[in-house]
């Protein structure tokens, strides 16, 4: 039988949930004169109700509830123990997540007491709140719309328009308009509550900055996304002279005004936002905080828009450094900073430490058995081209090749990845054809000796991976390992060179060793 995981308590019933006011009425409103008995009934329905724990096994709580239900159902439908007792019930389903429940005893409370109290009452404002909450999460927004907009009239009847009770209604507005894909009506409902709580509240409260924070991010991710820029920076100035624990909000505010400085064209100013977010991170959490990464991520690559991959370096650096001991060298996003690295190194025209990182990357990919996706395209793309600054065509034509198709796979054939995929290799195609002299042949050729040395060192015990004619890193680490068994220097790189030497002294396959 589950047990219950959440707060069952009357306590934790009642905290944060619907009709808190309502239910301060119905408790004045209790002593009434009903039958003794039933009352008595009931009173003992609620204590059982109120003194659920956590040991109590979730069907037996539910029962307790439904037990009260049905008590206040005795009393009759005129009497406020039935809506309490449906209020209560709504608030148990609520606290362990099951809205599909919670709406219906919700929506007959309210009936009950729009019976009771009238249809304008403003005690119905909180329920009808709640149960538009209810409404969103069950994918409902037209309907959960319907009883924001209800609430919103009868506050705004019963404290005019501009107090702060307005605002759930309105929060809840703009949520139900962004779910049906409305984002004016969802900033127009945004605004006018942050206009409420800006002339309700002192310029300085924290909570103010807070309704800016969420204001913004909505503004980010619109059409223009420039708007969201000063109210980021009024948030900001907020925070920053408000004394108290809001290091976290200083560091996410400054991340996302850097951000939006890039959209703009400003990536001096982005930096400068990113250096003081990471100085406020370090002073918060210490030099070794996993919530340092993405910071340190965003920094360097701010360096590589300006121009400046060798200040770049060491930030990056920092962040992989980072990322292997909290995380481990095989997770995809210490491999992924390994490939940012390489890529910084590439741009700095240090072609050989760039390519290294960039094998062991891919190395580890595979190793780890990560998906053969985008991810892994981009890291046989990045050896590729420092393969070809090295001038090791063949090789880098392997992996241009493999990366055209991981590509193509995962993204389709005309995506812009695909795209410029196929054209790097193509390109690369032309050069040997045409500079080199190398035709398609050729390159074919190298294919059937990997592929041969790859089978033939198979029979030896040693592990290259499958017969396939890619000099991937299995294939390199065992040839490296046959090299030294041999008495022979090992190789860096598959080349035509090394595979001839390992052919001389490796034993010919023979007739029955040969696969179709």
């Amino acid at each position: 039988m589950a047990e219950i995981s959440t707060k069952h308590s009357g306590d934790g019933l009642m905290r944060n949930r619907p009709g808190l006011l309502l239910a301060g009425w119905l408790i004045a409103s209790l002593w009434t004169t009903p039958i003794p008995a039933a009352e008595k009934a009931w009173q003992e329905r609620a204590q059982e109700a109120f003194s659920i724990t956590r040991e109590i096994p979730l069907e037996e709580a539910e029962e307790r509830f439904a037990a009260l239900v049905r008590e206040g159902e005795r009393l009759g439908p005129e009497n406020p123990r039935l809506a309490w007792s449906l209020f209560q019930i709504a608030r148990f389903y609520q606290s362990h997540h099951q809205p599909q429940k919670a709406a219906s005893p919700l929506t007959r409370a309210i009936l009950l007491q729009e019976k009771s109290l009238g249809e304008d009452h403003p005690l119905l404002a909180n329920p009808l709140v709640e149960l538009g909450k209810i409404r969103l999460t069950l994918d409902q927004p037209q309907e959960a719309a319907e009883q924001f907009a209800r609430a919103l009239s009868i506050l705004e009847k019963s404290h005019g328009p501009e107090h702060l009770f307005l605002e759930p209604a309105l929060s809840g507005l703009a949520k139900a308009a962004e779910a049906v894909e409305e984002p004016q009506k969802a900033h127009s409902y945004r605004q006018r509550s942050y206009q409420i709580q800006q002339k309700k509240q002192k310029s300085d409260n924290p909570a103010l900055a807070v309704h800016l924070i969420r204001e913004a991010e909505i503004l980010a991710h619109s059409e223009n996304p420039n708007q969201a820029a000063p109210l980021y920076e009024q948030a900001q100035k907020i925070l920053m002279e408000t004394p108290g624990p809001y290091h976290p909000l200083r560091v996410g505010v400054l991340v996302e005004m850097a951000k939006l400085e890039n959209l703009a064209g400003n990536p001096e100013k982005s930096l400068e936002q990113l250096k003081t977010a990471l100085a406020i991170a370090e002073n918060i959490n210490g030099t070794q905080h996993p919530d340092l990464i993405p910071i340190l991520s965003r920094l360097a690559t701010a360096h590589q828009l300006l121009n400046n991959p060798a200040h770049g370096r060491p930030v990056f650096q920092r962040a992989l450094a980072l990322l292997e001991k909290i995380y481990g060298a095989e997770d995809p996003r210490t491999i992924l900073a390994m490939v940012s690295l390489a890529e910084n190194h590439y741009m700095e025209n240090q072609h050989t430490p760039a390519q290294e990182l960039f094998s062991r990357a891919t190395f580890l990919w595979q190793q780890a058995e990560h998906p053969r996706d985008a991810r892994l395209g981009r890291l046989k793309s990045g050896l590729g081209r420092c393969l070809i600054a090295q001038e090791k065509e063949i090789l880098a034509e392997e992996n241009l090749r493999t990366a055209l198709a991981i590509f193509v796979a995962d993204l389709g054939a005309d995506n812009p990845r695909s795209v410029a995929a196929r054209e790097e290799h193509a390109h690369l195609i032309r050069q040997l054809e045409e500079q080199n002299g190398l035709h398609r042949s050729d390159i074919n050729s190298l294919r059937k000796t990997v592929k041969e040395v790859q089978r033939r060192l198979t029979l030896l015990g040693i592990d290259p991976g499958p017969a396939d004619g890619l000099p991937g890193p299995n294939t390199l680490i065992a040839i490296r390992a046959f090299q030294k068994k041999m008495g022979l220097n090992p190789s860096h790189y598959v080349t035509q060179e090394a595979l001839n030497q390992v052919l001389n002294h490796l034993p010919p396959l023979m007739p029955e060793d040969l696969n179709p």
